[in-house]
């Protein structure tokens, strides 16, 4: 069941983003980036880790958790207008504007997630640095009752 959220948060995220460099192909994918690739900005969305156990007292029902998580990758160097003030920004603020999008969009569009009731609570945002690019891991808890 969590790998249908994970391609629905990617449909979700693909209607409310638009790639900021308008290069009109696919750059929001249902897997995490490889260091290698070139073509940046990039999101990609991936499973992680589920467990489940009692809800409630009776143990009449489950409470599963997945993690899913998401990754947004920059080039090094890479700017684009952010602001609509004809100036592009610097790689940082380009990359954090884009996750700060990406957990604005998947937040505020969880009760879309399958028509199921999910909750969902941003457990961990990180800022990494590789290979002449930078980008920011978004682990986001996902939790329903079933």
């Amino acid at each position: 069941m969590m790998h249908d959220v994970v391609k629905k948060i990617v449909e979700i995220l693909e209607a409310n983003i638009p790639d900021p460099l308008n290069r009109n192909k696919k750059w929001i994918y249902d897997d995490l980036p490889r260091l290698d690739i070139q073509d940046l900005p990039r999101i990609g969305v991936e499973f992680t880790s589920a467990t489940g156990r009692p809800a409630d007292i009776q143990r009449n029902a489950i409470m599963e958790r997945g993690v899913i998580r998401v990754v947004v990758l920059v080039g090094k160097g890479q700017k684009w207008d952010i602001d609509n003030d004809d100036e592009p920004e610097y790689d940082y603020l380009c990359l954090n504007d884009l996750a700060e999008k990406v957990k604005q969009v998947i937040l505020s569009n969880q009760q879309n997630v399958l028509d199921v009731a999910y909750s969902m609570f941003v457990v961990g945002d990180n800022t990494v640095k590789t290979d002449g690019k930078i980008g920011r891991v978004i682990d986001i808890e996902v939790r329903r009752v079933i």
